[in-house]
């Protein structure tokens, strides 16, 4: 009898221990469910939005050699100006259009240059660089030019002949010339053309065909200096 009263008393510390562990164990994992559904709760309140600039990770903005060295510190904007330094700039006029004559080939743009330095140099013979099923509307141009010449700059046409040409110096026209972004058509090539000469600014369109020859030519401007 003493026995068993004896292995009672030590069973019960036993029990009481195991009970404790597992009072202290159901308390830890009760305060971690309690952690999450307060970081759930938390979650729930914050407002996400899209992000700005959300390629801005992806781009490349690794440092060009011939533009910075150890001194400049690279950074987004400059690495934009960078790639933006890469495109091709033209210069543009409000009233005349962009120079950018890229879409010009070779053929076209000779034509073009051809026909100003005719134009420039002897202003009565330009056939060649006419089609001759539209002559005629060389001969229109000429009269409209003339007739523009002496009501836009306030002065006679100069003479097909000047007295420089007896000692062998012939004064040009213009004083230069520059070619206009074309428009490329199916059957139409349009060209705009700005003459400079010192009485002032003409600027033109020529309407060129397939073969490079000449259709039409409009004057779209003048302007006295």
């Amino acid at each position: 009898m003493k026995k068993s009263h004896f292995a009672l008393l030590l069973t019960i510390p036993l029990l009481l221990a195991s009970c404790s562990n597992a009072g202290n164990t159901k308390l830890s994992y009760s305060d971690v469910d309690t952690i999450k559904e307060i970081i759930k709760d938390r979650e729930s309140q914050v407002s996400w939005t899209r992000a700005l600039e959300g390629s801005r990770l992806d781009e490349d903005i690794s440092a060009d050699k011939e533009i910075y060295d150890k001194n400049i510190k690279l950074n987004h904007t400059i690495a934009k100006l960078n790639r933006a330094k890469q495109n091709s700039v033209f210069p543009e006029f409000p009233d005349f259009g962009s120079l950018d004559t890229r879409l010009l080939s070779f053929q076209t743009k000779e034509a073009v240059q051809k026909f100003c330095k005719s134009l420039s140099s002897d202003f009565y013979n330009q056939q060649t660089s006419f089609d001759s099923s539209y002559i005629f509307n060389l001969v229109f141009f000429r009269n409209d030019f003339i007739e523009g010449w002496n009501k836009n700059f306030s002065e006679d046409f100069p003479a097909k002949k000047t007295k420089d040409e007896t000692e062998g110096k012939k004064e040009e026209l213009f004083t230069y010339w520059l070619l206009g972004e074309p428009f490329i058509g199916e059957e139409i090539t349009q060209v705009p053309v700005r003459f400079y000469c010192k009485q002032g600014i003409v600027d033109v369109t020529l309407y060129l065909n397939r073969n490079n020859l000449i259709n039409q030519i409009l004057i779209d401007r003048w302007e006295k200096l």
